[in-house]
């Protein structure tokens, strides 16, 4: 998959498979999203212990920088605390069914060129493919307000609160977040019909 550039070239769209990778998607994050390290990334094999079907996907520049990128994975941490808060079976279908979109950066330089849209659609392709997940969520905070509608043109419904989000995401109206902002969601199979 491939987007325009303007330029002729078409960044291709790739799965982070080493650590160099991860650490290039690390430094594009921290450098566009506050709060977040290039360490905070971890490295593959950490992610693929807690996670095997982490998606992370770079969009490079012809000079092999990463100029956009995505992390999105099951919620690992929110899972154990609904397990520990709500209980077990909470933090079970939580794990199994939904993920979380963590982060998703394209370069200031490198905006306005359909990279979010192109990685955001491929992540969505990989996720539909996953076994038993049904539910894909992330949150804006107060600084990436001005996402939401870019966000709802790509059918993401947008939350108040965490107990508007569809099973089993709405337990986490029981966690404790300290960061303001908006949720959104969007369902990966098709709801079953109520009798």
């Amino acid at each position: 998959m491939s987007a325009d550039l303007g330029d002729g070239a078409s960044p291709v769209i790739e799965e982070v498979i080493d650590d160099s990778g991860l650490r290039w998607m690390g430094r594009l994050f921290a450098s566009t999203i506050s709060g977040v390290t290039p360490q905070s990334v971890g490295t593959i094999a950490a992610q693929h212990e807690h996670d095997p079907d982490w998606v992370k996907l770079a969009m490079r520049d012809e000079d092999r920088r990463v100029i956009a990128a995505l992390s999105s994975h099951l919620p690992l941490t929110l899972a154990q605390g609904a397990a520990r808060f709500v209980d077990e079976d909470a933090g079970y279908q939580l794990a199994l069914r939904t993920r979380v979109l963590e982060h998703l950066a394209v370069h200031p330089s490198h905006r306005g060129r359909g990279y979010a849209r192109a990685l955001l659609e491929r992540a969505e392709e990989l996720h539909r493919g996953q076994t038993d997940v049904d539910l894909w969520f992330g949150f804006l905070d107060e600084r990436e307000r001005g996402a939401a509608a870019f966000y709802d043109e790509l059918g993401f419904i947008r939350v108040e609160t965490p107990a508007e989000l569809p099973a089993p995401a709405h337990v986490l109206e029981h966690a404790t977040l300290v960061r303001r902002g908006q949720w959104f969601y969007k369902l990966l199979i098709a709801p079953s019909p109520t009798t």
